[in-house]
């Protein structure tokens, strides 16, 4: 039980460091979702933000719940299992730090298309076209075994939903808006998931 809490702070620290790292605190996110609005010139991304970030902060919150014991987990869940996905969970967020960097200055927390915007098509990028996204599709199911609540088992399908949702949005954005996109599209055919979807 005492690895298992540990393991539960180290996922907790790692999923408030996307918080803290990718959105500076949550200072940017109002920006980054009015920006996304204003360049899409629809409210799509305004709802689905919305959403996606309540859901969000649910899981942050209940996961600092369960680690300071103020909220017990279900017991349907065995430890190990838990632990487990605690451990996927901390590992996928590395993941997403890394596939991030290699987007470099073109990564933005909104849906945009940056002066000089090239297409980035290397590394996890030459596989599928949303490697960001499909991470999600790991990092949410896992930390719905380590941190297992109802309420957060709720919110990681509406965030991997969300993601999904996210990836077919911007990939029509990009089409219209970023020069060879179209190109890129056709040789990287996969959207999230290689040989499936």
């Amino acid at each position: 039980m005492m690895i298992l809490n540990g393991i539960r702070w180290l996922a907790f620290a790692a999923s408030l460091s996307l918080l803290l790292v990718y959105f500076r605190g949550g200072t940017t996110l109002v920006r980054d979702v009015r920006r996304s609005v204003e360049s899409a010139g629809d409210y799509f991304y305004l709802a689905l933000s919305l959403v996606m970030g309540t859901a969000g902060l649910v899981i942050l919150a209940t996961q600092l719940l369960i680690c300071a014991g103020l909220v017990r987990p279900s017991a349907a869940v065995p430890d190990w299992i838990a632990a487990a996905g605690g451990v996927v969970s901390v590992g996928s967020i590395l993941l997403s730090y890394w596939i991030r960097s290699r987007l470099g200055r073109y990564w933005s927390g909104n849906v945009e298309v940056k002066p000089g915007h090239r297409i980035v098509d290397t590394g996890p990028y030459r596989v599928v076209r949303h490697p960001l996204y499909a991470n999600t599709l790991i990092l949410y199911p896992a930390a719905a075994l380590a941190f297992a609540v109802w309420w957060v088992w709720l919110a990681c399908g509406i965030m991997t939903a969300g993601y999904a949702l996210l990836a077919g949005y911007e990939d029509r954005f990009l089409l219209r808006n970023l020069t060879g996109y179209a190109e890129y599209r056709k040789r990287t055919v996969w959207r999230l998931i290689p040989w499936i979807w």
